[in-house]
């Protein structure tokens, strides 16, 4: 009786003790907290990162518009209520993006191993990959950009990437304009198309900078997506990626108001729709274009999951002198980055395969159970499930009555059969009853 005691106090201990621990450990785990790894160093290739430039449509029309052109900008003018205005706001984008300017942008990659959409060409920048175009309101001012985006890939795509040791630059850019222009342009993330207020933007004027050199750095960061803390999105289905999210809810938004394009977002050049429209064309009582930003920041709140930040310095500017020719050319070079590149990779706490490990240690060490007897019982599970379905699937014997007697015989046989073999003493009596028997048959005769 005292030994079914110890066993049950023994079972109910460590009971407990593995109640305890499974809780313990499932509460870290189930909790989906992250932990950080954080990569300094150089690597040996690196990622090309995007590049925009943006230039600004004049309020003058382009001395080489067609006649065509022109004319259809008069009309509109004249036409439209909004003809006291020069802004080209209110004209549609797609109109805007077949505008010419007198801007030429030669832009280069002084690196070989990048493959070229057209090999008989050399490795600039758009024969590498095809360039975007977008059309952009700038708030200041209420000028219009066309910005043109180089290196740009999918969010589901990777960077191309070229070795460190063959240039120290990722593009040369040589800006030439027959009048002074101010140009302005940000190094980003190449899944990404940015607005020019979004982004780490640097302006100069062709008139004032002859020479500029731009040093860069990078900062990579990989996030998990849910259940776990980190939360975050792929954001595959737009072009410009997370910030394509937030720029798709302004133009929902600015849509719902006024048939308007939002000034807030990038527009590529088939869109139909304008910028601007005058008060009087407008359907809505509330302003056309969004006030309040955030309500489109918290509908795509989520990180991107795999996301490049490119930091840029004006490290160098040579400024022209009078005494040099009145040209309106500039050079830009920017560098890759020099220093140590940061990358910042977030890891479950606990990994699947780990709780995995933390449950099976806790049964042994609290029950003694071990893989070998987990799949032992699991086999001879299987063999007794078998069984049963064997004796159910069996079919019952019927009994054959006119065949009785013979049965009987049978059954007769079997028994002095299995007394023979297995009553070894009996036929040993036998045989000497026998014997007897004879020895006095003999002593008759």
């Amino acid at each position: 009786m005292s030994g079914n005691w110890t066993t049950l106090l023994s079972f109910a201990f460590a009971s407990i003790g593995l109640v305890w621990q499974l809780r313990s450990i499932s509460e870290v785990y189930f909790n989906y907290g992250t932990l950080v790894d954080i990569t300094v160093g150089v690597s040996n290739t690196i990622s090309m990162p995007g590049l925009t430039v943006c230039v600004p449509i004049d309020n003058q029309l382009p001395s080489n518009l067609s006649n065509h052109e022109s004319l259809a900008v008069k009309q509109f003018f004249s036409s439209s209520s909004a003809s006291s205005s020069s802004s080209y706001g209110y004209l549609p984008i797609n109109f805007l993006a077949n505008l010419a300017i007198e801007v030429n942008i030669s832009c280069t990659v002084p690196a070989d191993e990048l493959p070229r959409l057209n090999r008989s060409l050399m490795w600039s920048c758009d024969n590498v990959v095809a360039p975007k175009v977008t059309i952009q309101y700038t708030q200041t001012g209420g000028s219009i950009a066309r910005c043109t985006t180089y290196f740009h890939r999918k969010s589901d795509e990777e960077p191309l990437t070229v070795f460190t040791n063959n240039a120290k630059d990722f593009y040369i850019l040589v800006v030439k304009t027959k009048k002074p222009q101010i140009i302005s342009l940000f190094v980003h993330n190449p899944a990404q198309i940015l607005h020019i207020s979004d982004a780490d933007t640097i302006s100069f004027s062709t008139e004032e900078i002859n020479e500029m050199v731009l040093s860069t750095s990078k900062f990579e960061t990989n996030m998990l997506p849910p259940p776990y803390r980190t939360a975050c999105r792929s954001y595959s289905e737009f072009d410009a990626g997370k910030f394509g999210c937030i720029f798709t809810c302004w133009v929902e938004e600015t849509l719902n108001r006024c048939p308007v394009w939002s000034i807030l977002a990038p527009a590529f050049g088939n869109i139909s729709l304008p910028f601007l429209i005058a008060e009087d064309e407008s359907s809505s009582n509330a302003p056309c274009h969004v006030k309040d930003k955030n309500t489109c920041y918290r509908k795509c709140e989520s990180p991107q999951c795999k996301d490049l930040f490119y930091s840029t310095n004006n490290v160098y500017a040579l400024e022209k002198r009078s005494s040099w020719s009145s040209t309106n050319n500039t050079h830009i070079y920017i560098r890759r980055p020099s220093g140590a590149e940061f990358k910042y990779s977030y890891k479950p706490q606990i990994a699947p395969i780990e709780y995995a490990c933390y449950v099976a240690s806790c049964l042994g060490l609290w029950f003694g159970v071990s893989f070998i007897n987990v799949f032992q019982f699991i086999v001879d599970w299987v063999k007794r499930f078998k069984r049963k379905g064997e004796t159910r699937a069996k079919p019952e014997r019927k009994l054959d009555l006119s065949d009785h007697r013979k049965r009987q015989k049978l059954s007769t046989i079997a028994s002095w059969n299995n007394d023979f073999v297995f009553n070894p003493q009996l036929m040993k009596t036998e045989l000497i009853t026998i014997n007897r028997y004879r020895d006095c048959f003999k002593s008759n005769d």
